[in-house]
């Protein structure tokens, strides 16, 4: 599908973000339920948030993303000085209710069921997130794409070996 075809609109909350290089500085897991969902309240979006990687969407698709998507994003250096004042950061979470600041989306795949199983697992585990065997066996038993989202997420705060802050180890 041409890039000029793709738009944040087609997304389905909730959906899994899964940052293809952990090398990246703000490299990026996590499961969004909204499109206010990408920047915390109080902070500014930033302009290297995400690198590349991939979207899974509660109706079984699967976009690649390189970058960011959404203005006005700030340098990384601005956004220190401007989360500190709060009042923009504030601001930005009033803009982000009409525009997008998640990833620059590039790619749009349709998938069957266990096609998006096997591929998030690939992702998750791609990203150096923790070990995905407990992972596998969550999802194993999940019969719709929002179900496997809401594993995941379930498995990100409650599953496998914590370290005392608990956090994946």
């Amino acid at each position: 599908m041409a890039n000029s075809e793709i738009s944040a609109s087609m997304l389905k909350y909730p959906i899994a973000v899964v940052e293809s290089s952990p090398a990246h500085k703000f490299t990026g897991f996590m499961i969004v339920r909204r499109q206010t969902g990408f920047s915390v309240l109080g902070r500014v979006p930033n302009s290297q948030k995400f690198g590349q990687g991939y979207v899974f969407d509660s109706c079984g698709q699967i976009f690649r993303y390189a970058g960011s998507s959404g203005k006005p994003r700030f340098s990384p250096k601005l956004c220190v000085i401007l989360d500190n004042l709060l009042v923009p950061g504030f601001l930005s979470r009033l803009v982000e209710l009409f525009v997008y600041f998640g990833p620059e989306l590039m790619t749009r795949e349709k998938v069957l069921l266990a096609e998006f199983k096997s591929r998030l697992l690939l992702a998750i585990e791609a990203h150096g997130s923790a070990d995905v065997d407990e992972l596998r066996q969550v999802l194993s038993g999940k019969t719709g794409f929002q179900d496997v989202l809401e594993g995941v997420d379930w498995w990100r705060y409650c599953g496998g070996s914590r370290d005392r802050d608990g956090h994946p180890i």
